[in-house]
């Protein structure tokens, strides 16, 4: 009886645990890992490493550039420059007519509608252009480090922006898929006011 007591307690803890351990996945790849093992996966998929973006950000994020929903797209990986874990990941379809912009923008909304459909939606605006959020829901929620219930894996922000730089008008128009880990980007949020 004792055995049974205590298999039962063990297997309630690892579903416990991995309940609360369940991440955001961007391309099938859960956002999650050091930034070695998470680049990898993403070589493994077709992804290339973009050296020379890479080079103007600062410690803590790496650019990609492969193919991503049949687009061409370039990919921030966003880490935390300590502990090297990923807690988040964008994808830019670059250079677009406004026009195609808000098509994709629509495609892409549609298919994150879609794929999460028992999830929280919230239609909004970005600098005078559509915007969207969606926050994945977990089968269950849990206690976080901040005492709040979390409900979602985290959240994924679809928007357009112009780029005011770009010479080549009309294409000056790109569509971002901002994927946001909650349980890393906590860690990392976490780990900065502990700075402080």
């Amino acid at each position: 009886m004792k055995r049974i007591a205590l298999l039962t307690f063990a297997m309630l803890m690892g579903i416990f645990c991995y309940a609360q351990s369940e991440h955001l996945k961007f391309s099938g790849i859960p956002i999650d890992g050091t930034i070695s093992l998470f680049q990898a996966k993403l070589l493994k998929k077709g992804y290339t490493l973009d050296r020379i973006t890479s080079s103007y950000f600062p410690i803590g994020a790496r650019a990609f550039r492969g193919i991503f929903i049949g687009e061409k797209v370039l990919l921030y990986v966003d880490y935390d420059p300590h502990t090297k874990i990923v807690y988040r990941v964008k994808a830019i379809i670059e250079d677009l007519v406004e026009s195609i912009a808000e098509q994709k923008f629509q495609e892409i909304k549609e298919m994150l509608k879609k794929k999460y459909d028992n999830s929280y939606f919230l239609d909004g605006e970005k600098e005078g252009r559509p915007a969207f959020s969606i926050c994945p829901r977990r089968h269950r929620t849990f206690l976080s480090a901040d005492n709040n219930w979390k409900e979602c894996y985290g959240e994924i922000d679809l928007f357009i922006v112009k780029d005011e730089d770009n010479m080549n008008y009309p294409y000056c128009f790109n569509v971002h898929i901002d994927y946001h880990d909650q349980i890393n980007l906590d860690k990392h949020e976490i780990k900065k006011i502990d700075e402080l």
